[in-house]
């Protein structure tokens, strides 16, 4: 019972030829309902393979340049989504291959290699943005006798309308929608029991698989996703750079945002402070790791577990540094980013969107371009680099406001 776990976006940061690139696009073209907007969203992504053919032109990026945005053990990094379902896989006992959609499409011949000792593909479609990249990827790996069942971000879309070719969709907690899958496929694929509190419906040609929803709030009782097993997986020593993640969903209901609602949960929940100091204590430990990515909608909430956290940090002789998201009024107080940088945050990255006080308050941010500065203000004064994020164009905008 062979799964082909299948992660990443259609167009990444990680391409290298231009003309795939293009090829993909033009693939997804073909079934977007808004191909003008997705163009102008690839031309964008597509700059940094560009820059990377010119600097190849003129002898290399410069020194600096390249530690910071190559030399960062980031480009062959696996996918959290790949750990998580790999973590998920070696408890139910199923052996397991994996690949990038870009690697799929770049080198036919591992692809079909991949596909034929493959029983089940589970593609995930965290960094999938649309239906049109999802059915261009579906296209890929289709085969007939070849189970694919797809999860993630867009999960409840295509539960609703699940394409041509789609034996499974699951919705919700990858935790607990594994076991179930896992069932699945050592029935012979004949029998697939919904989790505890879940349920099973057919829509259309396929079934939709929800998990339910974890007995509480608290995230503390799922497995950590395994970076050392994914390390030794690949033939290395281990990772200096692994993502994490310790929140589902979102307590704010930002009007651009769909983030709160992507597990079919409207509740915010979250790992301990313990928890996470003890899972990044282990990664430091197990895999030498140096920095850790937090992919959370917000780190920074709650306050209380920021604080506890930041302590325990500090106790533990800050064994990683880290960056996350955050939101600005959370880093108004400037004892909360002194906090934050001696347990070792290096980055945040701000969710601005807007400087004015109308289009933030049309956007249901429930921030002010007071608290926004404030935020910048203290990184800056702390050491701590900021990232932000502008939303141009929403509902109410004006040159003005712009």
């Amino acid at each position: 019972m062979n799964v082909l776990i299948v992660t990443g976006g259609l167009v990444s940061a990680a391409e290298t030829s231009l003309s795939g690139a293009l090829r993909k696009s033009l693939l997804q073209w073909r079934a977007s309902e808004a191909a003008w907007l997705d163009l102008k969203v690839k031309v964008v992504m597509a700059e940094p393979i560009a820059e990377a053919a010119v600097e190849r032109l003129l002898g290399g990026a410069p020194p600096e340049a390249d530690l910071l945005m190559r030399g960062r053990d980031t480009l062959d990094l696996p996918e959290l989504a790949e750990v998580a379902l790999a973590t998920a896989l070696d408890k139910e006992g199923l052996a397991y291959e994996a690949a990038t959609v870009s690697e799929l499409f770049a080198d036919a011949p591992r692809r079909a290699a991949l596909l034929a000792r493959a029983e089940a593909v589970y593609l995930s479609t965290t960094l999938l943005r649309d239906l049109g990249e999802f059915e261009t990827v579906l296209s890929l790996v289709r085969r007939p006798g070849l189970k694919v069942v797809a999860g993630g971000a867009l999960g409840a879309v295509l539960a609703e309308d699940p394409p041509s070719g789609l034996d499974v969709v699951g919705v919700g907690y990858r935790e607990l929608l594994v076991p179930a899958l896992a069932a699945w496929a050592r029935s012979g694929y004949r029998t697939l029991p919904p989790p505890e509190g879940g349920n099973l419906t057919r829509r259309r040609d396929a079934w939709v698989l929800r998990s339910g929803l974890p007995a509480e709030t608290s995230l503390d009782g799922l497995d950590t996703p395994d970076w050392a097993a994914a390390a030794k997986r690949r033939g290395r020593a281990g990772w200096k750079v692994v993502q994490y993640e310790s929140v589902r969903g979102c307590p704010y209901r930002c009007a651009f945002c769909n983030y709160p609602f992507l597990f079919d949960d409207t509740r915010f929940r979250f790992k301990s402070a313990a928890r996470i100091a003890y899972d990044w204590a282990r990664y430091a430990q197990e895999c030498g790791t140096e920095v850790i990515s937090c992919l959370d909608s917000l780190f920074t909430v709650p306050p209380k577990r920021l604080r506890e956290l930041c302590g325990l940090l500090v106790a533990r002789g800050t064994p990683v540094k880290w960056l996350c998201y955050a939101r600005a009024d959370d880093l108004a107080d400037s004892e909360t980013v002194a906090a934050m940088k001696a347990a070792g945050c290096v980055q945040v990255q701000i969710g601005l969107e807007s400087g004015d006080p109308g289009v933030l308050a049309n956007m249901n941010k429930k921030v002010t371009p007071e608290a926004n500065l404030a935020a910048l203000e203290n990184c800056r004064k702390h050491g701590v680099t900021t990232v932000t994020t502008l939303v141009v164009g929403f509902p109410g905008e004006t040159v003005p406001t712009l």
